[in-house]
């Protein structure tokens, strides 16, 4: 997980890096033999006999840190394709757009990033973005436009992290910076507007549509670590994650001109943990169980309670899953 420099008790934000070694460590502990290539053919490929007719239905992508990465079917939850993105790079997040494309933020180096793009449904990049002097963590597509947002952080001395916006998922990004906050998670709602969050004077700010500035909005009450967002179709959705479970939560946030407030909290119970990104669609939402673990649960929202279901990918013990989105053709709708 990520922890922003600079966060206090009250506004600390997940970062991976700062973790990072201390994951590796558990990992070759754990297996002896961290980031080898998992085995490409332990399951069906995508469109044979035992996998037919789910290509083109909802898809659950979901990578580990160390890039190994499984398509599920959704919501049934089976296995119908793996595989392996940048081996030896770092995955930190997902997100999909109204096409059912899925791109996955690649790390290479401290200052060398990709954002990889695949199909519905498929295993191998159709295109690649690159975010060259950053390090790419989380993303989010416009649905309006195709605009892909994607958080960036710079490790630098005295570096600024910022949020980049691809036009139409191509080319080289704007970006944006906010003096008051070190951004981390970023989210599009149903009009065009890019909200971001993370740690500093602010937790929250809005690059509006149409809009070169971010605006800083005050956030009532405070959450503990802000995490991943999303649009639930009405309103902000909000990780406030952490490694306690009585911590972690999705905070439901309506935003005003004057602010924005937390309308209700969906707690998710029945998993031993929790990661800080997750996915909405159709009144589900799924995240991934944290903390060297490789569990996704799917549970209803904003009921939450207990899991409807729980996916389990196999053969990557001492990794953890973190990346994930839903993938849905304009077709499946």
């Amino acid at each position: 997980m990520r922890w922003l420099p600079g966060a206090s008790a009250n506004n600390l934000v997940v970062k991976p890096h700062l973790i990072r070694i201390a994951t590796v460590l558990i990992v070759v502990a754990s297996t002896g033999c961290a980031g080898a290539p998992l085995p490409t053919q332990s399951a069906p490929a995508l469109g044979s006999p035992s996998t037919r007719g789910t290509k083109n239905g909802p898809l659950l992508y979901a990578a580990t840190i160390e890039g190994h990465a499984f398509v599920f079917s959704y919501p049934r939850g089976g296995v119908v394709g793996r595989f392996t993105i940048g081996a030896g790079d770092q995955v930190w997040g997902a997100c999909a757009d109204a096409s059912g494309n899925v791109f996955f933020t690649v790390e290479q180096s401290a200052t060398s990033s990709l954002i990889e793009e695949y199909a519905h449904g498929g295993t191998t990049p159709v295109a690649t973005l690159h975010d060259d002097g950053y390090v790419a963590s989380d993303c989010s597509s416009d649905p309006l436009t195709g605009d892909l947002a994607v958080t960036s952080y710079d490790l630098g001395t005295g570096g600024t992290n910022n949020v980049a916006i691809y036009k139409h998922a191509s080319g080289t990004p704007s970006r944006y910076f906010d003096s008051q906050m070190s951004v981390a998670f970023c989210g599009y709602d149903g009009s065009g507007n890019l909200f971001v969050d993370g740690s500093g004077s602010y937790q929250l700010a809005e690059l509006a549509k149409g809009s070169a500035t971010l605006t800083n909005l005050a956030l009532s009450p405070q959450l503990v670590r802000p995490g991943g967002v999303e649009w639930d179709g009405a309103n902000l959705a909000i990780e406030d994650s952490g490694f306690a479970r009585r911590f972690a939560a999705i905070d439901r946030v309506q935003v005003a001109p004057s602010g924005a407030s937390i309308l209700g909290t969906t707690h998710l119970k029945g998993l031993a943990n929790r990661g800080v990104t997750f996915w909405i669609s159709g009144g589900d939402v799924v995240t991934t169980a944290g903390q060297q673990d490789t569990l996704i649960g799917r549970w209803q929202y904003p009921a939450g309670g207990k899991p409807m279901k729980v996916f389990r990918a196999r053969g990557i013990r001492g990794e953890e899953l973190y990346a994930v989105a839903i993938s849905i053709t304009p077709s499946a709708r």
